[in-house]
């Protein structure tokens, strides 16, 4: 049962950190307008669906750790950061992280009465949001030194970075009227 709850934590952990690491990547191209068009999901649909199952699964994740024997999760460790025995810094950074994406989850429902200026700003917390996940998942995760999972954290960063530059390109450089490049 320990080796399956184990299983399972990192299973959510990696896989709530794949579906923030393509929310970034949607909603970078939502901001920078190059999301591609279809008719079969709307992008911002799809950026707050994958927000949600972020929300979600990093939850669980972090609910199953209520349960782990082996180092023996209290709430207060999961929810106050530096709380924890266990890689004190790693799990704060995992707890910083979860609040600031519940804190983003709020500035969307709040947009209209918060505005899109202070929306804005909140929303650029997601870089820290995004910084504190990858920290959280290299530093505290115990399977983290797999090649496979640094070729996952290489990738998002990768695909992150690559929209941020993109995002800040289309600010510097300006879709001219009528033509959409």
């Amino acid at each position: 049962m320990a080796n399956s709850l184990w299983i399972a934590t990192r299973a959510l952990g990696i896989t709530a950190y794949l579906l923030l690491s393509i929310a970034m990547v949607v909603g970078l191209s939502l901001s920078a307008r190059t999301a591609p068009r279809s008719k079969l999901v709307s992008p911002m649909a799809l950026h707050r669906t994958l927000s949600l199952l972020a929300i979600l699964t990093t939850l669980g994740h972090a609910g199953l750790l209520l349960f782990d024997e082996k180092v023996a999760f209290g709430l207060g460790e999961l929810l106050i950061p530096l709380r924890s025995s266990y890689r004190p810094i790693a799990v704060g950074l995992g707890t910083v992280g979860l609040y600031l994406l519940l804190l983003m989850e709020l500035s969307q429902h709040l947009r209209k009465w918060i505005g899109q200026t202070t929306w804005r700003a909140m929303h650029g917390l997601t870089f820290l949001l995004y910084l504190a996940a990858t920290f959280h998942g290299i530093s505290a995760g115990t399977d983290s030194a797999r090649p496979g999972l640094w070729l996952l954290y290489l990738g998002s960063a990768t695909a992150v970075t690559g929209g941020l530059f993109l995002r800040i390109f289309r600010v510097l450089v300006p879709l001219r009227a009528g033509h959409r490049g």
